[in-house]
């Protein structure tokens, strides 16, 4: 695998762990069911922010180094 492949494989997998451990910390006795629902709701309501955060990304400037 390439470096830039570890360096992102590492940060979704950051990400998914902060937003699981979120997720246990508010409601450890959460159902499946209830969970499910809320996000379509959220999804349904706030799927522009999907688009603001899409645009954000491919905006972000990457940083390239420098062969020695």
């Amino acid at each position: 695998m390439l470096k830039w492949e570890v360096n992102s494989m590492r940060q979704r997998i950051g990400m998914i762990l902060c937003v699981t451990g979120i997720l246990l910390l508010f409601s450890p006795r959460i159902d499946l069911q209830q969970l499910l629902s809320v996000i379509l709701l959220l999804g349904k309501d706030h799927w522009p922010f999907a688009l603001v955060i899409a645009g954000l990304v491919l905006l972000r400037p990457h940083k390239r180094k420098r062969k020695s």
